[in-house]
């Protein structure tokens, strides 16, 4: 693949990967932002081929969804929706286990799409950006999901009069659950969950501080 041509005083900036994992106590929590790699090669099954030998990239790839997974969470029980190959060669890496070849699109009336991806004992959530030539994505380990939900945020910029900015939240809740509590600070927030997602606009300021259900 041909580096991506940004301009002479950008072309080092395309050739470059900056990923960003944040571990979060023993549920294997992460957030990651990828941006376009153009080395990045595929084996012939299609995984993006790992180059690095140790973190969450290095666990081994899972080949189906786990059954507690699969009991728990009605969006990885259809058939699988792979992700275009551009978004694969963004993330390059599979983190935590996570197979690109089970992902599933989540079904959110939103101009960004988000995928579900099982993996080894997690499940990650990736949200493509606006421009498409980036992706943030969330893990965490499903015994938190279980608990938590799992989810990603994107805060807009304030407007000049400094009153908070929409806030959107996508996330991910067991079947037995039919309402996400989202705390931020002293407020809170209700969402309908349906098949298994549910979706927040507000004009909060800050990402949320704790997921709940009801």
């Amino acid at each position: 693949m041909s580096p991506v041509k940004l301009g002479s005083g950008r072309r080092l900036f395309a050739a470059s990967l900056i990923l960003l994992v944040v571990l979060l106590g023993f549920a294997y929590a992460a957030a990651a932002v990828w941006l376009l790699h153009p080395s990045g090669k595929e084996v012939d099954d299609g995984r993006i081929a790992r180059e690095t030998a140790t973190g969450p990239a290095s666990v081994a790839v899972i080949e189906d969804t786990e059954a507690q997974q699969l009991a728990a969470f009605a969006v990885l029980r259809s058939p699988p929706e792979r992700m275009p190959a551009d978004l694969r060669k963004i993330l390059r890496h599979p983190v935590f286990g996570a197979n690109f070849a089970l992902a599933q699109r989540l079904p959110v009336p939103l101009h960004r799409r988000f995928w579900v991806i099982p993996g080894r004992g997690t499940i990650c959530l990736v949200a493509r950006t606006a421009k498409g030539m980036a992706a943030e994505t969330t893990c965490s380990g499903t015994a938190q999901i279980l608990q938590q939900g799992l989810v990603t945020t994107t805060l807009a910029s304030r407007c000049v009069s400094r009153a908070p900015a929409p806030r959107v939240i996508v996330g991910v809740a067991p079947d037995d659950e039919s309402e996400a509590l989202i705390r931020t600070g002293r407020e809170t927030v209700t969402a309908e969950i349906d098949n298994g997602v549910f979706v927040v606009r507000d004009r909060a300021a800050d990402p949320p501080d704790s997921i709940g259900f009801r």
